[in-house]
């Protein structure tokens, strides 16, 4: 991935490797991918804040920081208690636009000139060249000695061992060794459609059609493949807010 540049902040003439406009949201999409919701300062409330990073980690599973300022980042995870750190993300790549909050704001004129410092932010951090790729071991680890031997191979169906027909949706789930003979060895997991937890922090809609930074078995040719987490960028909102 290229070095990301750094932002030029309004008229200082400082070059900062993160936005430097307080507060906003930073959400972690992948590493290296960070996308930025301003938040309005018409409604200063600390506890209105962290209601909206929370709501944001719950919905979209992903790691979100509320940034406070430079050296003040609070993170939300939907798995664990937020937490206060002293970094705050920067560096890679910064969007904008693609990750709704879950309630609209009430925004004063400073916040229009915000977003266009958020604008000017984000095309010198944009990937110019090239393209993102997912994790490429699809999450995998090593299989043990006694998986070698009970997950190896393929069932009568054709399945590899270790997936099974969800009874819910269907679709395949479970634990297997991975037959791509590129990953040979790593035990991987499958998702099926049951799994998909993903989504819209505004309408509730799921991100993408799969679980983000998951997998899915292919009957077609047979494969497992990886859905990267900036899959879930393509959503369009359907504009129905949920409360909070």
């Amino acid at each position: 991935m290229a070095q990301a540049a750094k932002y030029v902040n309004g008229n200082q003439g400082e070059q900062y490797p993160f936005f430097k406009s307080y507060p906003y949201l930073a959400i972690c999409i992948m590493s290296g991918l960070c996308h930025i919701n301003l938040l309005s300062t018409e409604k200063n409330n600390p506890e209105w804040f962290y209601s909206l990073a929370q709501a944001q980690a719950d919905a979209n599973k992903f790691e979100v920081c509320l940034v406070l300022d430079e050296y003040a980042g609070v993170y939300f995870s939907s798995k664990q208690k937020p937490h206060f750190s002293e970094q705050i993300p920067m560096g890679g790549i910064f969007m904008k636009g693609r990750l709704r909050l879950s309630a609209s704001q009430l925004v004063g004129g400073d916040f229009f000139q915000r977003m266009k410092d958020l604008e000017a932010f984000v095309q010198s951090n944009s990937l110019k060249s090239g393209c993102l790729f997912g994790d490429f071991t699809k999450g995998g680890r090593e299989a043990t000695q006694e998986e070698l031997i009970s997950l190896q191979g393929f069932q009568e169906s054709g399945l590899p061992k270790g997936i099974v027909i969800c009874p819910a949706c269907g679709d395949y789930r479970g634990e297997c060794i991975d037959p791509s003979p590129i990953q040979r060895g790593l035990v991987v997991r499958v998702s099926c459609y049951c799994d998909n937890d993903n989504l819209c922090a505004y309408c509730s809609g799921k991100l993408y059609k799969r679980k983000l930074n998951a997998n899915y078995y292919n009957t077609e040719d047979g494969k497992i493949w990886h859905v990267p987490s900036f899959s879930g960028l393509s959503h369009r909102c359907l504009g129905v807010p949920k409360n909070i």
